[in-house]
């Protein structure tokens, strides 16, 4: 199964800025852009994963930064970038809490490139662990084809809504397929599921 490949988001509201990192970031990944932090939000709830994103902090209806904390709710561990004009210690400090890199307007393409590169590589180490450990639980549990095709997608943070479509089968085929994976697993639900995989590829990646 090939997996989608997860864009960056652009957050940005000056439309020759948003432009101009639009084209370097889509020189490497597809790239999302959202003017405001409405459009983010809807994007936001649209993807199942990001690979980065980039954040200006003054938006015509909010700040960035309420953006990317709305991001750290679903994509916890996706790499961030906090753009501002304005070097303030509490802009600094609340982008740290939030796991996001701070730069400093207008930056440079360097800058930009750097994060890039930097989000791939964590992209690409996290989907190699969280494969390796979806292989290693499906053959001690003895999974079915079908099981690791339910599972290659709920650890892509699919909405649960959308795996009938991305199964290619009915609703009511995938709820039975879904049944017999838990009662296989012993797992209450698939997010359940998903975060005894996840602690199994951590303790793979640190032993």
């Amino acid at each position: 199964m090939q997996a989608e490949v997860a864009p960056f988001l652009i957050v940005e509201d000056a439309e020759d800025v948003a432009r101009s990192l639009v084209r370097l970031f889509a020189m490497r990944r597809p790239t999302r852009l959202a003017l405001t932090a409405r459009e983010a939000e809807k994007i936001l709830e649209s993807v199942p994963q990001l690979a980065g994103i980039v954040v200006d902090v003054g938006l015509p209806d909010g700040s960035g930064l309420d953006v990317l904390e709305r991001a750290r709710q679903r994509f916890p561990d996706v790499p961030a970038l906090v753009l501002t004009g304005r070097l303030e210690r509490e802009l600094v400090n609340r982008s740290y809490s939030l796991r996001g890199e701070y730069l400093c307007k207008p930056g440079t393409a360097a800058d930009f490139v750097a994060f890039i590169e930097r989000a791939l590589a964590s992209k690409k180490s996290e989907d190699v662990v969280s494969r390796d450990a979806l292989d290693a639980f499906a053959s001690e549990s003895q999974l079915t084809t079908r099981d690791v095709a339910i599972l290659e997608w709920v650890m892509r943070d699919t909405p649960r809504r959308e795996l009938p479509e991305k199964l290619g089968l009915a609703p009511q085929t995938t709820k039975m397929h879904v049944r017999a994976l838990l009662r296989r697993t012993g797992a209450t639900n698939l997010d359940v599921l998903r975060q005894r995989i996840l602690r199994q590829a951590i303790r793979g990646a640190v032993s």
